[in-house]
């Protein structure tokens, strides 16, 4: 299987938690013979492609004029053209339900038959980054860390 990890995380600091979970869960998925790339955000002073212990790390600029939500989806089309990658399964990670928005975007756009999947690892630190939970039911998996958040989801619905 071909699977995208996206994440808002920029994995600029080696004992950063989105990091390790990242590389990490990378790592065991290409060990069981999955191809893995991780899509994350373009920060300045970080390389837009490297090789962390082996596993393709994509830092695509943003696009001009678009929003996080959208500069996601156009950027993973671009290097899914570039290195033919047809993806099976779009994995977000994420602190906020609303990168729902943009995983589920990124497969309208680049990925119809792939699967969705969000993890949120955390509540998010703005406040509005914790609304929208409604907008995980689109995806096909959510994945949460801890019992505060089913007790979240439960409410929100």
């Amino acid at each position: 299987m071909n699977i995208a990890f996206l994440s808002l995380a920029s994995l600029r600091n080696p004992k950063e938690s989105a990091r390790i979970t990242l590389i990490n869960l990378a790592k065991a998925l290409t060990k069981q013979d999955h191809a893995v790339i991780i899509v994350t955000q373009r920060i300045s002073g970080l390389p837009e492609y490297e090789e962390y212990q082996g596993i393709p790390v994509y830092r695509p600029s943003k696009f001009p004029v678009l929003s996080e939500i959208a500069s996601f989806p156009l950027a993973l089309r671009k290097i899914q053209q570039k290195i033919n990658f047809p993806i099976d399964i779009l994995h977000g990670f994420s602190s906020t339900p609303l990168f729902s928005v943009s995983l589920n975007l990124s497969q309208w756009i680049s990925a119809r038959q792939s699967k969705t999947v969000l993890s949120l690892k955390s509540y998010s630190r703005r406040k509005k980054g914790n609304y929208g939970y409604w907008t995980a039911k689109r995806c096909d998996a959510v994945t949460v860390p801890t019992a505060i958040f089913s007790d979240e989801l439960r409410k929100k619905g």
